[in-house]
């Protein structure tokens, strides 16, 4: 089954079906990105815990317990935050699969760069579930959030 979109005025057709990708190179972090980055305004101060939103248990089709708490990213996992909305987001997300953006490596730089800026605002959340190989728990689902301020200088949309 196809459903038809229309995007920016190209009508496209795309399959109904979801996908999943393997681990997609997002690159490294270039060296001006990082000083914009840097040079950003953070909503949350640097150093602060996250904040934990809510802890919930649910069960599993297989009647097994899970565990997720949702809470705003920490610094030390800003970059698998990134690496999860390119992986997932862009493989998932409807317009995203109609215009395969999975397989467009410059979608996936500039997308990446984006949330880049956004999750180092500090504000972006996530919902995370215990790993089950111990470690650092697992991003089950996150929303990029941020905040752009009108005729900022410095602000993300200004960004190119």
């Amino acid at each position: 089954m196809l459903k038809i979109a229309r995007f920016r005025d190209i009508w496209t057709k795309c399959p109904l079906t979801r996908l999943y990708t393997q681990k997609i190179n997002i690159g490294v972090i270039g060296a001006d990105l990082q000083k914009e980055i840097d040079k950003m305004q953070r909503i949350r101060p640097s150093g602060q815990p996250p904040k934990v939103w809510q802890q919930i248990e649910k069960k599993d089709k297989d009647g097994k317990l899970m565990k997720f708490t949702i809470q705003e990213i920490p610094e030390d996992r800003y970059e698998d935050a990134v690496e999860h909305m390119c992986t997932f987001f862009l493989a998932d997300e409807p317009t995203c699969q109609c215009l395969n953006a999975v397989n467009d490596p410059l979608f996936i730089q500039d997308m990446s760069t984006l949330w880049r800026l956004l999750v180092a605002q500090g504000i972006s959340i996530a919902a995370f579930t215990d790993n089950p190989n111990g470690g650092k728990p697992v991003i089950a689902g996150m929303n990029t959030l941020g905040v752009d301020v009108k005729n900022k200088k410095d602000s993300i949309s200004g960004y190119q």
